[in-house]
């Protein structure tokens, strides 16, 4: 824990570094841009966040492959919401899927919903690995402590964020023993392997669990972590701030057609 005093007394007063924008910022930014997505009505906003948002990532040359598992995921969400959206409400035919004895009408309705929904779910995934990729996680950590999140959950996240990679490679390190035994040559055998993999890494993480703790006592933790404290807002970031959230109502006001 001692790497967070040292960054806390090292920007006590600077949340930002130079030439940056402040963290506070980017996290305000962030809120702003979800709860307008949230409340969009139709997908252009939506889809323009979730478009910005994984161009900065590719552009940002993150690894295709880590890219694609990131976004593996809200994708599988965004079509099931679609399918079930569109086969499940609504009253005006759109499309017919014949499925042997089954008949399935997709309904117009739907569709639009499960669309608007799936895209605001892709852009609200798309404003957060922006805010990931650009800001530290120990600064968005100091921005939510100065923005009054409660400390409890603080510190279970920051716990959750360094100890997630730990079982992450703890999970691939026996993927791959269960690979080098063909363990997962066969369906059936890569279903028991599955299983095992999934008992052992909750197993793990108990032990992790216990571990942690009496680290942290030797360590002198009496009761709750070190979380780095902000200094005021600089003149600047307040500016770029305004900016930013008039750019977002602008951006929302088109979006719904309130402005040519």
């Amino acid at each position: 824990m001692h790497h967070l005093d040292e960054w806390a007394e090292s920007h006590r007063t600077h949340g930002r570094t130079p030439a940056r924008c402040d963290v506070r910022v980017k996290l305000l930014l962030a809120v702003a841009a979800i709860l307008a997505i949230v409340i969009s009505t139709r997908v252009w906003l939506p889809l323009g966040a979730a478009a910005g948002g994984f161009a900065f990532l590719a552009a940002s040359r993150m690894r295709l492959g880590e890219l694609a598992g990131r976004l593996a995921s809200p994708l599988i969400v965004a079509v099931a919401v679609v399918l079930l959206e569109g086969f499940m409400t609504g009253t005006t035919p759109a499309a017919t899927l014949e499925l042997g004895p089954c008949r399935l009408v997709a309904t117009t309705e739907g569709l639009r919903h499960g669309s608007l929904v799936a895209a605001r779910v892709l852009g609200s995934i798309g404003i957060l690995l922006l805010l990931c990729r650009s800001a530290p996680a120990e600064r968005i950590f100091a921005a939510l402590g100065w923005a009054r999140v409660p400390r409890t959950w603080l510190e279970i996240a920051m716990l959750m964020h360094r100890y997630t990679f730990t079982l992450f490679e703890i999970a691939a390190g026996i993927r791959a023993a269960q690979k080098i035994r063909l363990g997962h040559a066969r369906l059936g055998r890569s279903i028991r392997s599955l299983g095992s993999l999934a008992g052992t890494v909750m197993l793990r993480s108990i032990e992790q669990a216990e571990r942690t703790h009496e680290a942290m006592v030797v360590r002198g933790y009496q009761g709750s972590l070190p979380i780095p404290r902000l200094g005021s807002l600089a003149w600047r970031d307040v500016g770029t701030l305004a900016a930013g959230l008039a750019a977002l109502a602008a951006a929302l006001a088109v979006s719904e057609g309130l402005l040519p």
